[in-house]
């Protein structure tokens, strides 16, 4: 009874903490830090509850203790990172960032022109016909299950063309969806660069459904929304309304045209998929190490330390899904099981590694938002939305992939030369 009570206490005290920041973040910029905590808050608070009082089939695997442990580390979780979303953000306000910006148009336009045709280009000449997305509108009789097979084998598993291996993780899932922003603010706030910035839209758009995946192409969207949300002064919630319904729609079609699902079926596979399953792999690790495999270490940062360190890289998000899927993984239908960062802090060395994790990375966001709302350059501003989107998104999956992502490193270098050098080649100012 005491238990069950403590439970429903810091569930509803969590509940009205994140009830109070969204007041209090109502008239002010959204940052890395609060966006993070939104995302944790939606695929983690009512996950942890549900999966505590109700079984899943996904966790059967899984023992009631360590659902238990996974429910209490994540509401004093959310109680730890509201802290800093609630003192970070008292004296932030919007208007630092949406009207604190100058910037000159210059040879950066002719360069982000030659990406983006060469980028349709390399689409239809190389990638296109090897894609997933090419079997699905050629190849009515493929079925899901094959489908699915391309999906992993033409993202987490691709073994084809290096080039193209680097050119869609590099220019396709980065530099792409920076130039894209770069095009939407000059069109949303100056009105210019319309054609350039639908074509950009479409190139990208395209590219994203390369392999089928659902979330790149919903992206496209939510910038283009959170673009509106900074520099349109006009929008109103019914605007809000609208682009809501739009992502809800791009996520219906793809769960019936690509996953095969029925109209009315997909809507509970979408709510699952985000309300519940993004958190299945945190209370799965607290089983699987190290009872049925040792701590991970060092091998799980990244797949190319490993390689300068001569040790095997290991995937934490795989093995986690052989252990809760281990037939899908078998029939390559299955690949990579998506989980909270602290989960892969505690697949490294357990419960000290993923409390280090955990203190460490509301820390490095704080840095992050006061360094970018702070520049005047639009090209790291265009480069910030994209950490905007990317960055929550990589929190219910990785902590080494947002500190050790070369996409997103290399693509601020580039926006940062570029920023350098348009100081001083200077033409056309904006105010």
């Amino acid at each position: 009874m005491i238990s069950l009570c403590l439970d429903y206490l810091l569930w509803s005290l969590n509940l009205i903490i994140f009830l109070i920041v969204i007041f209090v973040n109502r008239q002010k910029s959204l940052t890395i830090l609060n966006l993070g905590y939104y995302l944790i808050f939606i695929t983690s608070w009512f996950a942890s509850h549900y999966m505590l009082h109700n079984y899943d089939w996904w966790l059967r695997n899984v023992s009631a203790s360590s659902i238990r442990k996974a429910f209490y580390l994540v509401q004093f979780y959310l109680l730890y990172y509201s802290i800093f979303v609630i003192y970070f953000s008292k004296n932030r306000h919007k208007d630092e960032f949406v009207w604190n910006c100058s910037y000159a148009l210059g040879f950066e336009i002719k360069f982000f022109k030659v990406v983006v045709v060469l980028s349709a280009v390399i689409l239809i000449v190389f990638s296109f016909k090897n894609s997933a997305l090419y079997d699905l509108i050629f190849h009515a009789n493929v079925s899901k299950d094959q489908l699915a097979r391309l999906r992993i084998e033409g993202s987490a598993e691709y073994k084809g063309s290096v080039l193209l291996l680097y050119f869609n993780n590099l220019i396709t899932k980065y530099l792409l969806y920076s130039i894209y922003v770069f095009f939407a603010i000059l069109y949303v706030k100056f009105g210019l660069f319309k054609k350039w910035f639908f074509f950009t839209a479409a190139v990208v758009g395209i590219c994203s459904l390369i392999d089928l995946s659902k979330f790149p192409i919903v992206s496209i969207v939510i910038l283009y929304m959170l673009i509106k949300i900074y520099y349109d002064t006009t929008i109103r919630f019914k605007n809000i309304l609208k682009y809501t319904f739009a992502i809800l729609s791009i996520f219906v079609i793809l769960y019936v045209v690509v996953m095969g699902s029925h109209f009315i079926d997909s809507f509970s596979k979408i709510g699952h998929r985000i309300f519940l399953s993004q958190y299945d792999g945190f209370p799965a690790s607290f089983d699987y190490y190290p009872k049925h495999h040792k701590f991970l270490g060092l091998t799980s940062i990244s797949n190319k330390i490993s390689e300068i360190l001569g040790i095997d890289f290991n995937s934490h998000t795989r093995l986690v899904m052989e252990f809760l899927n281990p037939s899908g993984v078998k029939k390559g239908t299955a690949g990579y099981m998506s989980s909270l960062f602290l989960a892969e802090g505690y697949a490294m060395y357990g419960i000290n590694s993923m409390v280090i994790v955990g203190m460490i990375l509301p820390i490095l966001l704080v840095v992050s938002d006061s360094f970018f709302l702070r520049t005047k350059s639009l090209l790291l501003k265009s480069f910030y939305f994209l950490l905007l989107i990317k960055v929550p998104f990589l929190m219910v999956n990785s902590f080494w992939l947002i500190i050790l992502n070369y996409g997103l490193i290399l693509t601020f270098l580039i926006f940062s030369i570029l920023s350098l050098l348009n100081r001083y080649k200077r033409n056309l100012y904006f105010v």
